[in-house]
């Protein structure tokens, strides 16, 4: 299972900035699970087949260079940061905890999108829903 909440909107109402909380550790858990509630990682073209479309849609929306520059720079693959992983030591049994801050390629995007207006007053011109519910989860 998966928790989640939206931290901030972002791009005039077009991405979320989301929060997961994982139950378990599954391979690509948070990408399957945010694609099936309909609201996938941006640049995430292996569980979203319309990222691609995504972008033109962005475009006709009239976003900003600013936002097609974050875009690009998600060319390199999804916007995805572990920030705190958590784990008993199969040994010792003890709690170990790491984390670790958000990349400066990540900041940088965030930047970008915290940044933008889009034409038409800030709904993003989609119907592209952004993760809104807190303490909801996915399984």
């Amino acid at each position: 299972r998966s928790f989640y909440q939206c931290l901030e909107r972002l791009a005039g109402g077009y991405l979320s900035l989301t929060e997961f909380k994982l139950e378990t550790g599954r391979t690509h858990q948070v990408r399957v699970h945010a694609a099936h509630l309909g609201c996938p990682l941006a640049g995430d073209v292996t569980y979203d087949p319309d990222a691609e479309d995504r972008v033109y849609q962005a475009v006709v929306a009239g976003m900003s260079a600013k936002v097609l520059e974050a875009v690009a720079l998600l060319e390199r693959g999804q916007l995805l940061h572990a920030g705190q992983l958590g784990f008993a030591h199969p040994r010792s049994g003890e709690w170990m905890r790491f984390v670790a801050p958000r990349p400066l390629a990540f900041e940088s995007i965030l930047g970008l999108l915290r940044d933008h207006e889009v034409a038409d007053g800030g709904n993003g011109g989609t119907s592209y829903n952004p993760v809104e519910n807190s303490g909801v989860e996915a399984t």
